[in-house]
């Protein structure tokens, strides 16, 4: 945490207070996914964190031709990873975040992508132990398209079925449950915790 809090910069957007304990929230849950991995540095990649004071509307400018700049408005967020070394989070989302151990936590999901990333892009396959990625590709794939079924089928699976969107968003809503629900996730998909287990060097079910 202290790397982390030296290392990366905290920018206000929207008139957004940043206080201390807002830094050392996402300080801590973001270290959190590294407790397990020493072998990993502190998100060698993300250099900002963006924060606005509640759930937000990106806007993103193109070019239209000819000087003139068109603006998309697009769906409303309370996190985002880039792949440029940013993620941009709302500070309401944070404190309920950590207020709720029910695996929905903005900030475990966002830096779950961070994490991700760490192993050469965002692809729901992140930096794990040798030898353990053919295991965890199969894996991740099965329970993928298993939630991907649930979904489709209307039915209230354990994982959010926002996972359902992707083996990126899938990777990352996972790692909410992990290690939010550690007890429960291993009950309900223990082929899948067990992988997690390695990949992250912990045991969420035994804290």
């Amino acid at each position: 945490m202290r790397l982390f809090l030296a290392r990366k910069t905290f920018v206000p957007c929207q008139g957004t207070r940043v206080d201390n304990d807002i830094r050392l929230s996402v300080a801590g849950q973001a270290c959190l996914l590294l407790a397990g991995r020493p072998d990993l540095e502190v998100y060698p990649e993300l250099s900002t964190i963006y924060l606005h004071p509640s759930t937000y509307v990106r806007r993103d400018d193109r070019s239209i031709g000819g000087g003139a700049i068109a603006t998309d408005e697009e769906a409303s967020f309370d996190g985002e990873s880039w792949d440029h070394g940013a993620v941009v989070l709302s500070v309401r989302s944070v404190r309920l975040s950590f207020r709720f151990l029910d695996g929905f936590n903005v900030v475990l999901h966002e830096f779950a992508h961070q994490f991700d990333s760490m192993a050469g892009g965002s692809d729901g396959c992140p930096p794990m132990p040798a030898g353990l990625m053919i295991d965890w590709k199969h894996a991740l794939d099965d329970h993928f398209h298993a939630l991907r079924a649930a979904d489709d089928r209307g039915e209230d699976p354990f994982l959010d079925p926002y996972g359902a969107e992707s083996p990126v968003e899938f990777f990352a809503v996972a790692v909410e449950a992990f290690l939010e629900l550690g007890p429960e996730f291993e009950a309900e998909h223990p082929k899948l915790y067990g992988m997690l287990r390695e990949v992250f060097g912990m045991d969420p079910a035994r804290w």
